[in-house]
C-alpha cells in the first residue's frame, strides 16, 4: 500500500490519504493535504517550495524527510523516529513531534512547539539552523538542543539537555530547565532559568 509519485519536470500534489505503508513524493514543487503512513514519508521539492495545506499535517510510523530548494511549510509533524527538514529558504511549521528533529534553512525558522522527549536510547535531540531568524514555541529535547542563526532567536520555553545557542541577533528566551545553557547573541534576554548540571 505504498505511494510514490514522482513528476520528472512538473509539480507533485497528493490529497489526503487513509493508510499507507510508505509515501513518497518528488516534484518541482509538492504540495499536500494530509498524509498518513505507517512507515516513512519522504517529500522532495527539486527546484521550487514544498507546502502542506488544510493544515497540512503528516503523521508517520518512521522516518519524515522533507527537502526542498525553496521554502517548507507545514503543520504537525509527528512520528516515534527522526524528523529531518532541509530548505533553501524559510521552514515555518505548527509543531513537530519525534525521537529527534533537525530543520535546515537558508532563510527563518518559524513555528510552535517541537518536542524530542520520548527518551529513547538514541540521541533526541532538537538542531535549529537557520541563515535567518528562528521563533519557536517550547522546545523539549532529552539529550541536547543546538540553536545557530543568522538574525534574532526567540523561544517561549526550553526544556532537556545541554542547550547551545549561537546568533548574530538578540536571543530572547522565555524559560530554561535544561542542564547547562550557552548562549551567544548581540544581546540575551532569560525570563527564568533552572540549570541542573554543571
Amino acid at each position: 500500500r505504498s505511494i510514490a509519485l514522482t513528476a520528472a519536470t512538473g509539480d507533485a500534489f497528493l490529497g489526503s490519504n487513509s493508510s499507507a505503508t510508505t509515501i513518497s513524493i518528488q516534484g518541482e514543487n509538492v504540495g499536500f493535504s494530509d498524509l498518513l503512513s505507517s512507515g516513512g514519508i519522504t517529500l522532495n521539492a527539486t527546484s521550487g517550495d514544498l507546502v502542506g495545506t488544510g493544515p497540512g499535517d503528516l503523521t508517520a510510523g518512521n522516518a519524515i524527510d522533507l527537502d526542498a530548494t525553496g521554502s517548507i511549510a507545514f503543520g504537525l509533524l509527528s512520528t516515534t523516529r527522526a524528523i529531518t527538514a532541509d530548505a533553501g529558504g524559510n521552514i515555518s511549521f505548527t509543531s513537530a513531534v519525534g525521537e529527534s528533529v533537525r530543520f535546515n534553512a537558508g532563510g527563518d525558522i518559524s513555528g510552535g512547539d517541537i518536542d524530542a522527549s520520548n527518551d529513547t536510547l538514541t540521541s533526541n535531540v532538537a538542531v535549529l539552523n537557520a541563515g535567518g531568524s528562528v521563533t519557536s514555541g517550547t522546545i523539549n529535547a532529552v539529550d541536547g538542543i543546538d540553536i545557530t542563526g543568522g538574525g534574532d532567536v526567540v523561544v517561549d520555553a526550553l526544556i532537556g539537555g545541554f542547550t547551545d545557542i549561537l546568533t548574530t541577533g538578540a536571543v530572547d528566551i522565555g524559560s530554561a530547565d535544561i542542564l547547562r545553557l550557552e548562549a551567544q547573541g548581540s544581546s540575551i534576554s532569560l525570563g527564568t532559568a533552572n540549570i541542573t548540571s554543571n
